[in-house]
C-alpha cells in the first residue's frame, strides 16, 4: 500500500507545519482582540492616569499660586494687591496640603515676571492670576465631573468656589489697572 504511506507521510510532515501556522495566524489576531476583563484593566489605567495627571496639575497650580503671592507680598505696594496675595497664599497653601495628603507631589515650577517690581509686577501678576484661575477652573470641573476618583472628585467639587473667587477677585484687580492704565492715558 504504497498510497497510504505516502499520506501519512504527508501527514506527518505537514502537521507541524500547518499547527505552526495556526499559532502563528492566532497570535497575529489576538491583540486585536482583547477580553473585557483587559479592556476593564486598560479603562482602569487611563482613569488613574488622568486622575494622577489632574492631582499634579492641580499641585503644580498651588505652587504657582503659592509662589506668585510669596513675590507679590515681596514686591507689590499696592494694598489691594497684597490682601489678594495673601488670601491666594493662604488658600493655595491648603489646597497643597489637602494634595499631599492625596499622594501628589510638589514640581518645581519657574515664574515669567519674577524679576518685575512695582505696577509692572503688579500687572503681570493680576494677569496671571487671571489666566491661570481660568485654566484650573477648567480642570477642576472636569475632574468633578469625571467621578473617576472619588476623593479627588470630591476635592475638586470643594476647591472650585475658591478658585472662582480668586478669578473673581484678580479680574476685579485687573479691571482696576485698565482703567487707572486709561485714566492716565487719556488726561482730558
Amino acid at each position: 500500500m504504497p498510497h497510504a504511506f505516502d499520506v501519512r507521510r504527508l501527514v506527518r510532515l505537514s502537521l507541524p507545519a500547518l499547527v505552526t501556522a495556526l499559532l502563528l495566524a492566532t497570535a497575529s489576531v489576538a491583540p486585536a482582540v482583547a477580553a473585557p476583563h483587559e479592556l476593564a484593566a486598560s479603562a482602569d489605567a487611563s482613569r488613574w492616569q488622568r486622575d494622577a495627571s489632574f492631582a499634579a496639575d492641580a499641585m503644580r497650580h498651588s505652587t504657582v499660586a503659592a509662589r506668585a503671592a510669596h513675590l507679590a507680598l515681596d514686591r507689590s505696594h499696592d494694598v489691594r494687591v497684597r490682601q489678594f496675595a495673601e488670601r491666594v497664599l493662604r488658600d493655595h497653601t491648603q489646597l497643597a496640603q489637602r494634595l499631599r495628603r492625596l499622594g501628589a507631589r510638589e514640581a518645581p515650577v519657574g515664574l515669567a515676571y519674577g524679576r518685575l517690581r512695582g505696577v509692572a509686577f503688579d500687572r503681570a501678576f493680576v494677569e496671571d492670576r487671571v489666566a491661570q484661575e481660568r485654566a484650573a477652573i477648567a480642570a477642576y470641573e472636569r475632574q468633578a465631573r469625571s467621578r473617576q476618583d472619588r476623593r479627588l472628585s470630591r476635592f475638586a467639587e470643594e476647591t472650585l468656589p475658591t478658585l472662582r473667587r480668586h478669578l473673581a477677585a484678580a479680574e476685579a484687580l485687573q479691571a482696576q489697572f485698565e482703567l487707572r492704565r486709561r485714566n492716565f492715558a487719556d488726561p482730558s
